[in-house]
């Protein structure tokens, strides 16, 4: 962004904290300590062609957080390099309902959820990109638990875990993944696409593709889960 805001590692970047309809545009956000962003308890902001970068927490949420009932649009915005030393290296989300749309996250690492952790959430992330994320744990790109977030028209693609390279869904997950390309993930013990255990999510009209693990399910792996799949490719695992 055109525009730089820098902590030098003395907290979040910006904090939105109870505000209302604010709107930021144009924003390189670099140099947090405890996050990029954190946007709990806020409702209406929208954050527009933002660079999210070189962020970290030790705590949940690299990049954003959002906590608390939010209603934050991020639109167009690059979320990368940021880290965290427990969930959510791009995005960390709890009990909130966020619109990511035509952004990318990218090269974040975490514990689990690499690019992206949702519990309890019902977020949407339309027409993104998550690739090249990388967790100790489980969900590479995308760890979903307890939650009805929806991916549509995304690219999944060359993240990497122990568990659930791509995505990782568990515990009464009921989140819908759709149109999506699901490609190039890797898990070092299972699901090296997707991850489900304990969940019920819908997948549908999904390319699963040239995705791998070391030990079971290159493409899929189910544990205890009663996934609705239509219409999905799978080719190549």
């Amino acid at each position: 962004g055109s525009t730089i805001l820098n902590a030098e590692q003395t907290g979040p970047v910006v904090d939105t904290g109870k505000s209302h309809f604010s709107r930021m545009a144009d924003l390189t956000i670099t140099g947090g300590s405890q996050g990029g962003i954190n946007c709990s308890s806020n409702t209406g902001s929208m954050f527009n062609t933002c660079l999210i970068t070189g962020n970290q927490n030790d705590y949940a949420g690299g990049g954003v957080i959002c906590n608390s009932h939010t209603t934050t649009v991020f639109e167009n915005c690059v979320i990368s390099s940021n880290t965290t030393s427990e969930s959510g290296g791009g995005v960390y989300s709890s009990l909130s309902g966020n619109l990511f749309t035509n952004c990318e996250i990218y090269n974040n690492t975490s514990e689990t959820g690499g690019g992206v952790y949702s519990g309890r959430s019902h977020m949407i992330f339309r027409d993104c990109i998550i690739r090249d994320n990388e967790t100790e744990i489980t969900g590479g790109g995308v760890t979903l638990w307890r939650s009805t977030t929806q991916l549509v028209n995304c690219v999944i693609e060359d993240n990497v875990s122990d568990c659930g390279g791509g995505i990782r869904l568990t515990i009464d997950d009921r989140s819908k993944v759709t149109n999506c390309i699901i490609r190039g993930n890797h898990a070092i013990s299972e699901g090296g696409g997707i991850n489900c255990e304990g969940s019920e999510p819908a997948l549908t009209n999904n390319l699963i593709i040239g995705n791998s693990s070391g030990v079971t399910g290159g493409g899929f792996h189910f544990r205890y889960a009663s996934p609705v799949i239509t219409n999905c490719t799978v080719s190549s695992n």
